[in-house]
């Protein structure tokens, strides 16, 4: 339930939605990150703890 209501908030603000899997390798989250030229992530708190991937985060 919170996927869907995360996804129709990006999309009524104007975004885009690019799925990211935490499974993925840190280096392969940081270039879809840098290649989409995101601003802003929209996460879920326990997925803070993992790995680091070069973005400032805040809570």
């Amino acid at each position: 339930m919170e996927l869907l209501i995360g996804v129709l908030a990006v999309w009524k603000a104007g975004g885009a939605y690019v799925p990211l899997d935490p499974d993925y390798p840190a280096e392969r989250i940081e270039y879809m990150l840098s290649d989409s030229e995101a601003s802003v992530l929209l996460t879920q708190r326990h997925l803070l703890e993992g790995p680091e991937v070069g973005w400032p985060m805040t809570g």
